[in-house]
């Protein structure tokens, strides 16, 4: 409510989102991994700055979200994850490809989740980064045709030496497997309705 939000709980959000797709599925799809995934993962690990320039935005729809976890090889196995982001200073360097990424063409942002440590177990070496679309090197490689759902955009991304600072670093280094997975729980809610 405070970043311009309307404060739902769960099953308000999930009825919301269940009304929606007795019209139109794809508009409920849209909906549920802007709110769900993309801003969720922001409002629940973001600092207060990101809350403040990316929700504001989200809210009034001004930018869609996207949030980038399936990979060509990996889906919700966020441990399987081979995208990269490399320390260069005071900024991250991320290399890699994402696939099946609901709003990847039409987000203003994407939360996008990196291996950032290989000494670790795959597990504890995740790291989550917001990435504004434009961003030098981060571009849609393919814009996926459905079978059904087609309003709702799906692409697959890739990310070729894209530079972006420690600022735009969602949550703590290598602690990005535990903040997916309770992302991913809250996001099946509105999936399933």
């Amino acid at each position: 409510e405070e970043y311009g939000g309307s404060a739902m709980d769960t099953t308000s959000y999930a009825i919301c989102v269940e009304e929606i797709a007795r019209a139109d599925g794809s508009l409920a799809l849209t909906v549920a991994s802007h709110n769900g995934l993309g801003t969720g993962h922001i409002l629940s690990f973001g600092t207060e700055a990101q809350k403040k320039k990316y929700l504001s935005k989200a809210v009034t729809g001004e930018w869609l979200a996207a949030w980038a976890l399936t990979e060509p090889g990996s889906g919700s196995d966020s441990a399987g994850l081979l995208t990269t982001a490399k320390r260069d200073g005071d900024d991250w360097i991320l290399n890699g490809t994402k696939m099946f990424i609901t709003q990847g063409s039409v987000g203003g942002f994407c939360v996008v989740l990196a291996r950032t440590n290989s000494d670790v177990p795959k597990q504890r070496g995740i790291t989550a980064f917001v990435v504004e679309h434009g961003t030098k090197g981060f571009g849609t490689s393919k814009h996926l045709e459905k079978l059904g759902c087609r309003s709702s955009d799906t692409a697959e991304l890739t990310l070729e030496d894209v530079r972006v600072s420690d600022a735009q670093r969602v949550g703590e280094i290598d602690h990005g497997f535990t903040d997916t997975m309770k992302i991913l729980d809250r996001g099946r809610i509105s999936i399933a309705a």
